[in-house]
């Protein structure tokens, strides 16, 4: 499978899991949802530490870790 292919997945992959985020905030509840809590339990973050590590400078790299890091640490002080 080609890197453009594991980018679309693992985009898509964030785009529900940003909607299931939204869910409970609307409803406040945490019932039935099964997102990925840890940055490196998701998709994207298997794709950042694996494959997609060595195509990128090692200062993007930091920077897209750190945002995504942030992203999923915003999510556990959620839940």
């Amino acid at each position: 499978m080609s890197l453009q292919v594991h980018l679309q997945e693992a985009k898509e992959a964030h785009l529900n899991w940003l909607t299931q985020a939204k869910e409970i905030v609307d409803s406040g509840s945490i019932h039935n949802v099964s997102m990925p809590v840890g940055d490196t339990e998701c998709k994207f973050g298997h794709l950042l530490h694996g494959d997609l590590k060595s195509e990128l400078d090692e200062e993007s790299m930091e920077e897209t870790d750190m945002s995504h890091f942030l992203l999923h640490d915003m999510y556990k002080s959620m839940i």
